[in-house]
C-alpha cells in the first residue's frame, strides 16, 4: 500500500512520544485509499467529517497531498518503510515532520516539533530543500515558508541549535 504516515503517528512509532490523538495518513492513490477507507468501515469506523474516520482512535485520510504540500518523490525516498502487521507503510522523515508541523499554529504541532530537536540533529538542508521544491515547483505557498522561518526564529531564541544559513536559505526559497 502507498501511503505516508505523517503528523505525530511517526513520532509515537519512533518511541519518542507515547500516544497520538488521531493517525494522518497521504495515501499516493486512489485505489489504496479506497481499499483503507473500506477496511476502517468493516472495523466500525465512520466517517465523522470529510474524510476524517473515528471510532476509537481518529484517521485524517488525504490524497497525494496534506494541506498545501504534495507528497514529493523526495519526502518518499526519506520515508522508512516498516510493516505494521497487516500492512505495509512508510513512516515520514523527522526532517519531513518538521516542515509539515512548521505550518500549522496548533501548540501541539509546535511541541512535536521541540521534541523532535531534543531527540535527533535534523538535516536542515533536507528540510529547505524540501520546502523549495513545494513553495518552487508544487505549488505550494510562500506562506509556508513564513511559517518555516518563524518557527526557526523562535526556536533559536529558545537556544535551539539551528545553523544560521537554514535561515539564509529558507528566505531565498522564498524570494525566488
Amino acid at each position: 500500500m502507498d501511503v505516508l504516515v505523517i503528523g505525530e503517528a511517526p513520532i509515537v512509532l519512533r518511541t519518542w512520544k507515547k500516544i497520538c490523538s488521531e493517525i494522518e495518513l497521504v495515501f499516493l492513490n486512489q485505489e489504496d485509499l479506497d481499499s483503507f477507507i473500506e477496511a476502517l468501515s468493516k472495523a466500525g469506523y465512520e466517517e465523522t467529517l470529510y474524510m476524517r474516520y473515528k471510532k476509537y482512535l481518529a484517521f485524517d485520510l488525504y490524497l497525494r497531498f496534506f494541506s498545501e504540500f504534495a507528497v514529493s518523490e523526495e519526502m518518499v525516498r526519506r520515508a522508512f518503510e516498516t510493516d505494521l502487521g497487516n500492512i505495509v507503510v512508510k513512516i515520514a522523515s523527522p526532517e519531513d515532520v518538521i516542515l509539515l508541523k512548521s505550518s500549522s499554529t496548533r501548540d501541539s504541532d509546535y511541541m512535536d516539533i521541540r521534541l523532535l530537536l531534543n531527540k535527533i540533529k535534523p538535516d536542515w538542508g533536507s528540510i529547505v530543500s524540501e520546502l523549495d521544491t513545494q513553495v518552487n515547483e508544487l505549488g505550494a505557498s510562500d506562506y509556508s515558508g513564513i511559517m518555516l522561518l518563524a518557527t526557526v526564529n523562535d526556536l533559536r531564541r529558545r537556544k535551539y541549535q539551528i545553523p544560521d544559513d537554514a535561515r539564509k536559505e529558507i528566505i531565498r526559497a522564498i524570494q525566488k
